[in-house]
């Protein structure tokens, strides 16, 4: 997904201090009530995983997501949220399907 601070994969914006200091690292967004029952805490590393690979990134505990959903920007190449997803292309639009993946959740253990 995208943030207000950066624009697309982050090229130009995340050269930008101001910008990058708003949003500076990659990070997903947990559910509160997931990251609880996960005994997982604010700022806390995690990894996300599908079928086509894993990143880590900083947890952000956030009420505005339902139950069983995450939510990772686009912006940060060193953990590039597109590259989990599936390259299924839509038959009626020809747009691949980069907004929805099935993946797993778990800490990294320090």
């Amino acid at each position: 997904g995208r943030s207000l601070y950066h624009f697309h994969t982050g090229t130009m914006t995340r050269r930008t201090s101001l910008l990058d200091r708003e949003i500076p690292a990659p990070f997903v967004e947990i559910n509160l009530e997931d990251a609880r029952l996960m005994g997982i805490r604010e700022g806390m590393k995690v990894r996300v995983e599908t079928r086509r690979g894993s990143i880590a990134a900083e947890a952000r505990l956030v009420d505005s997501l339902p139950r069983g959903s995450l939510f990772m920007p686009i912006h940060f190449s060193e953990a590039p949220a597109n590259a989990l997803t599936a390259q299924s292309i839509d038959p009626l639009s020809k747009i691949a399907e980069l907004k929805v993946s099935a993946a797993s959740l778990r800490k990294v253990m320090p």
